[in-house]
């Protein structure tokens, strides 16, 4: 007990270094100061997003949950001159703050930001609600992903623990052949349900990185290593 004590606070620290050395090297793409709550993405989840913009030339992404993420991943894909951000978000009035935001920054056309409703969704797990289905799917037309980050919908409570479920099986048909799928706040019980459910469904491994903003990561393909 003791000793798993002391690795949880091991990992707290290294993930707190991890973090400040991100912000400084985000901070290089100057953005405007934003809020980013405690629910928002670590800045080293975000760096390792934005590296597999940078290094493994991911142009169409899709996230789950709209925020200060929305904003970076916008911006690196403006810096190149290339690729698209399709954002799907439930609340209104948050997606009304992150799209001024966006049109602040001058990167707006660099991502379709789609407001979608929680509902019943038939894919859903323990009859949990999830972005309308219907919404999600037109959104998907003629977009093929090569990144996926799933911070949303809220799933921190033991009730909906699984319902962040849904992305993969949605996804799955429209994913490039070659792609990575991100999962936030991977230490918690019901992310790993996810993962590992999702690992079966794609036939890939997820990997959690604990100290590097806490998520889990699954690539299919070549792709270099991303980690901060």
């Amino acid at each position: 007990m003791l000793t798993d004590q002391i690795r949880s606070k091991l990992h707290q620290i290294q993930g707190a270094i991890n973090d400040s050395r991100a912000s400084t090297e985000l901070s290089r793409l100057g953005l405007a100061f934003r809020p980013w709550p405690g629910s928002a993405v670590r800045p080293a989840a975000l760096q390792m997003l934005l590296n597999e913009i940078f290094i493994n030339g991911r142009r169409s992404i899709v996230e789950f949950g709209s925020g200060i993420s929305t904003l970076y991943l916008a911006k690196a894909l403006d810096n190149i001159g290339d690729g698209h951000l399709v954002s799907f978000e439930s609340d209104e009035q948050w997606a009304a703050i992150v799209r001024s935001w966006l049109k602040e920054e001058g990167v707006e056309a660099r991502v379709t930001l789609v407001l979608a409703p929680m509902a019943d969704c038939s894919l859903a797990l323990n009859g949990l609600e999830w972005y309308d289905l219907g919404t999600v799917t037109k959104a998907m037309e003629g977009f093929s992903p090569d990144c996926v980050f799933v911070d949303g919908p809220l799933a921190y409570q033991r009730e909906n623990k699984l319902s962040r479920y849904p992305a993969v099986p949605a996804l799955q048909s429209y994913l490039a052949d070659e792609f990575v799928v991100v999962l936030d706040d991977a230490s918690r019980e019901g992310e790993r349900q996810v993962a590992s459910k999702w690992a079966s469904l794609l036939g890939v491994d997820f990997v959690k990185f604990p100290i590097h903003g806490n998520v889990a990561r699954a690539t299919k393909g070549k792709a270099f290593e991303t980690c901060p």
